[in-house]
């Protein structure tokens, strides 16, 4: 992997000494002899924290990436770790959640490389994209295009935890893109400045449970031309590790009351702790044209990216498909007979009562 990802290291090595002597940073092998400056290319960087079973090195790393990735190892194994130090521009070891080392490591300790990145894709290190380094590239392509402030890349249900049908990935009806007020922590690619707001806002007991709720209260929950899913990148979020059969979610502290300590949390600064998800409206590409087509209320039975799951007062024309949709409480969007080829079936809405209850990650 050696060529495969440059490496850079602080500006100068007495100062990069100092800071390493003060556990600020990680100088194993010889990462402080390759410093050369600490803008990412293409001033686009992934930030992520990996353990011993992702398989990012397959999926993240190549010759064409045009992004350098920061990855905090929070494992044991020092030869995972090597493999890491050299398919990747920065590494440190560190234990704690993606959430807390993204603010810890980067934001309050290499303020230098977070000013020199225009573009910061925070990822679990368990989501995998179709196309690998290409689909990453086109996130931050589109990111700069489209002027997001969030992005996220759709979600295959069909092979994925799914917690929220805005992320779901359509494959049908040419979506380029579909504007929402919602994106999933799991793979939020932020603008410098949106994720600067956010991480002014964050609080290090949220591990990760909350933090796409955080994002949005830190970013304006209105903006109805700031936050899209990108349906032309199609990603997997995957149910347990192949590797383990569990989630590494489990291995942190207080996992299970990570629910618990957003709303808290959430009440005391003043946000949402959840609100209702909505489409705004979807991009297409027509022919090589494109057309953006806004979410009407009336269109809704035909339109199902348009569909609030949660939170709709149904037109009365198709208000009985809509009624069996909402009256049930266990329902899980990821399963199978929702989806046909990957994405929704026609008047999947009729489908829910099948489904059972959805396990949600964070």
């Amino acid at each position: 992997f050696a060529a495969l990802c440059a490496f850079a290291a602080p500006v100068a090595a007495a100062a990069l000494k100092s800071d390493a002597a003060r556990g600020e940073l990680d100088v194993s092998g010889s990462q402080l002899e390759r410093a050369v400056d600490s803008e990412p290319k293409g001033r686009h960087l992934i930030f992520t924290s990996a353990g011993d079973n992702s398989g990012l090195l397959e999926n993240w790393v190549g010759p064409n990436a045009n992004y350098d990735i920061f990855l905090v190892y929070y494992g044991k194994n020092d030869t995972r770790y090597a493999m890491y130090e050299r398919a990747c521009r920065w590494t440190t070891r560190v234990t704690g959640s993606k959430l807390q080392n993204l603010n810890a490591q980067l934001y309050q300790k290499r303020m230098d490389i977070f000013l020199k990145s225009d573009y910061v894709f925070v990822l679990d290190d368990d989501f995998m994209f179709d196309n690998g380094v290409k689909d990453i590239n086109k996130m931050f392509e589109y990111s700069r295009k489209y002027n997001l402030k969030i992005s996220m890349p759709s979600v295959d249900a069909s092979r994925s935890v799914l917690s929220h049908f805005v992320t779901a990935h359509q494959n049908s009806n040419n979506i380029t893109l579909a504007y929402t007020n919602f994106l999933e922590v799991n793979s939020m690619l932020f603008t410098q400045q949106a994720l600067r707001n956010f991480l002014e806002k964050y609080d290090p007991s949220i591990i990760g449970f909350g933090g796409d709720y955080l994002a949005f209260c830190a970013n304006g929950y209105y903006a109805e031309r700031d936050y899209a899913v990108i349906h032309e990148v199609v990603a997997v979020n995957p149910r347990v590790r192949k590797a383990t059969g569990k989630r590494e979610l489990h291995k942190l502290k207080d996992w299970d009351k990570r629910a618990e300590v957003w709303h808290n949390y959430a009440k005391e600064i003043g946000c949402k702790p959840v609100y209702g998800k909505l489409v705004y409206s979807v991009v297409r590409n027509l022919d090589g044209v494109e057309q953006e087509d806004t979410c009407v209320h009336k269109d809704m039975c035909q339109a199902p990216w348009c569909f609030d799951f949660k939170k709709i007062d149904p037109p009365s024309e198709c208000e009985d498909t809509f009624a069996k949709a909402l009256g049930v409480e266990d329902y899980q969007p990821s399963h199978p007979q929702l989806f046909v080829n990957g994405t929704l079936a026609d008047r999947w809405w009729t489908r829910v009562r099948d489904a059972v209850k959805l396990e949600y990650g964070a």
